[in-house]
């Protein structure tokens, strides 16, 4: 089936909530003869066996993040353990984050906090964090 890009103007919400409510739900055995006949359906196994990769931070995100928690790039560099010559080839997008340096980014753009709490037992939860 080919693949057809509409903006949102052009799609009638309507047509397509009716033409939804009419499908009749699909057993699992239709299901599967279809993704054998789309020919580049994954077996359970080959699922199973796929492994999750996060998506890559984005330049744009290490900056607001290092914002968010009101260091320099200096400080974060230090705090975090980053050579500052690394952090700045990730900020300006020459270099992608990958293994402990793209997890402790993920962690502190989660929850800068806990981390902080972790390295440092005496950190206080800060405003922006607690919002």
């Amino acid at each position: 089936m080919p693949f057809v890009r509409k903006s949102s103007a052009d799609i009638d919400t309507a047509a397509l909530a009716a033409d939804l409510a009419r499908a009749r739900a699909r057993t699992e055995e239709e299901i599967e003869a279809e993704a054998i006949e789309d020919g580049g359906a994954l077996t359970d196994e080959e699922l199973a066996r796929m492994v999750l990769v996060p998506a890559a931070t984005k330049p744009g995100a290490i900056r607001a993040l290092r914002d968010r928690l009101g260091m320099t790039q200096s400080e974060f560099a230090i705090r975090f353990g980053f050579p500052i010559e690394v952090l700045e080839e990730y900020e300006a997008g020459r270099r992608i984050p990958f293994g402990t340096d793209r997890i402790l980014l993920r962690l502190l753009d989660v929850d800068a906090d806990a981390v902080l709490h972790m390295l440092d037992p005496a950190h206080t939860r800060t405003k922006q964090s607690a919002a």
